[in-house]
């Protein structure tokens, strides 16, 4: 009893540690390196139309082919907003919270499906790894995936073991938030579904009618924003089914791809390569694609992929623990549906796609480094987690990220205090980089009269409300372009021969003209 207490006082010591390092690691340069892109521009100005307006949003984000989910998610994000009063400054907290959050519920989890050790080992390299800090750097549905990941995990896991309709309940309110959260958490729902056939839990049929309904009544925006749009959601999902299928989906261009997703997504949890720029590991610009993969080792990928295929030799076999089952049914879903959609769009093969795996691949890690033999174990562990804590941590305190929210967020201020009470234009160029403004300078409190985004954001902020107004400056941000790098060094330097207001945030820089 004595070496049990022992052993469980130095778990809990450990993943305290855990803990509250992987809750530094995610705070740290809060502000700076929070991403801030298109994606959170259309949210933020979304959750402004919710709150601010109070404006009722029928649709969720859009799939990329011109799929909709529902709108859930978009209130559960605005809930958020509202407790930080629509200031942008305090959602990295709120997402270094999220990310720490998920740390635990990794370890949590992990101990009823895989075992305690498993469970630290796991909580360890999810809290430690450089990429999923990157992703625990923004704050969208992608948020929110590995905690509905692990609660599917577990609520599957308990409703098996206890047949109890109490998990069926959670599971279900789960997936009703998954199904409205992105495209790759619908793997969740076919993962329950697989799981329900493999391993037969029961389902009452009073549960299962209150959980249709839930589903059908949260459903119903989406309905009626098809019936005030003349039927644009049926349309367009008839559209994305009958378009051509892609040929090429098991060619030399896109087979390499999608064979190695898996194992090079893997590999970037331990070791991160290419520039170390927060914006640079996340945008899924062709050229910022290619130096990722570029800069992954191969020995390491071939590693990953040994190690995925040992997990699913051992995850298939009769006797195989429900945990080790879950993981692999959830991996073997998330790249089918990857392949199948793939012959709608193909080459779509976009990291962002695998981080409802994350917890999954984390757990794949922790089962191969938890069968070493015990003697072994300890100072191969050791080491290894030293190495790679240095390797990842080396790498955050090396990182910047020069289009980050504070920069953006001081070239606003700028701007602003440059232009004073004059309606002014705002231009905005750089392809990857351009984008992240509109609703700094509405949460700022001077919009543009004119700008680089009324087209796209024309349905959900009137940039002009006073009327067709003239503007009397122009504000100019000029961001690298890495499709032909010289572009930008060219407009910043004609800009620079009309005015001395200028200045640079990071790599972006701002020209003030008349």
């Amino acid at each position: 009893m004595y070496v049990g207490l022992q052993n469980l006082e130095r778990t809990k010591v450990l993943l305290i540690f855990i803990l509250v390092a992987s809750f530094l690691l995610r705070v740290w340069h809060g502000q700076d390196f929070f991403f801030w892109h298109i994606d959170e521009e259309m949210l933020s100005l979304t959750t402004k139309r919710i709150l601010v307006e109070h404006r009722p949003q029928l649709i969720g984000f859009p799939i990329p082919g011109g799929l909709y989910l529902g709108p859930l998610m978009y209130y559960i994000i605005a809930a958020s907003y509202g407790i930080v009063g629509m200031n942008p400054s305090y959602l990295p907290l709120i997402a270094a919270i999220f990310g720490t959050i998920t740390v635990f519920l990794v370890y949590r989890i992990g101990r009823d499906l895989f075992g305690e050790r498993i469970a630290l080992i796991a909580s360890a390299i999810y809290g430690f790894s450089y990429l999923v800090n990157v992703y625990s750097r923004l704050f969208t549905g992608l948020t929110f995936v590995p905690i509905l990941s692990l609660c599917v995990y577990f609520f599957i896991y308990k409703l098996v073991k206890t047949q109890s309709q109490k998990y069926f309940l959670l599971l279900g309110l789960t997936l009703l938030v998954a199904v409205q959260n992105e495209g790759s958490s619908l793997s969740l729902l076919l993962l329950a579904f697989i799981c329900y056939l493999k391993f037969k839990y029961t389902v009452r049929i009073k549960p299962l009618l209150f959980l249709i309904f839930l589903f059908v009544v949260s459903h119903l925006p989406l309905f009626i924003f098809n019936l005030r749009h003349n039927n644009y959601l049926v349309g367009s999902f008839i559209t994305f089914v009958t378009r051509e299928k892609s040929a090429h989906l098991f060619s030399p261009v896109y087979l390499p791809g999608l064979l190695t997703i898996l194992p090079s997504t893997f590999s970037r949890i331990f070791y991160i390569g290419g520039n170390l720029n927060i914006s640079d590991q996340i945008l899924p610009c062709p050229s910022l694609l290619t130096s990722r993969q570029l800069e992954i080792p191969l020995l390491l990928t071939i590693i990953c992929a040994f190690v995925l295929l040992v997990f699913i030799f051992k995850a298939s076999k009769k006797g195989a623990s429900i945990g080790y089952k879950i993981v692999l049914y959830h991996l073997l879903i998330a790249l089918a549906g990857i392949a199948f959609y793939n012959l709608f769009l193909p080459g779509y093969l976009y990291e962002w796609i695998l981080v409802v795996l994350f917890p999954g691949l984390v757990f794949v890690a922790a089962v191969f480094l938890g069968t070493i033999r015990r003697d072994y174990l300890i100072p191969f562990l050791s080491f290894s987690f030293v190495v790679f804590t240095f390797i990842n941590v080396w790498s955050l305190a090396h990182t910047n990220s020069n289009f980050g929210l504070k920069n953006k967020m001081d070239a606003v201020s700028y701007v602003i205090g440059a232009v004073g009470d004059k309606p002014f234009e705002l231009r905005s160029t750089g392809d990857c980089y351009q984008n992240g403004y509109i609703y700094l300078f509405w949460q700022k409190g001077k919009l543009p009269v004119k700008s680089y985004e009324d087209e796209r954001f024309s349905s959900t902020l009137d940039l002009n409300p006073s009327g067709n107004i003239t503007p009397q400056m122009t504000a100019t941000i000029v961001s690298p372009t890495l499709q032909n790098p010289q572009i930008a060094t060219t407009i910043a330097g004609e800009l620079k021969k009309k005015t001395s207001l200028y200045k640079s945030f990071g790599e972006i820089k701002v020209f003030i003209t008349n």
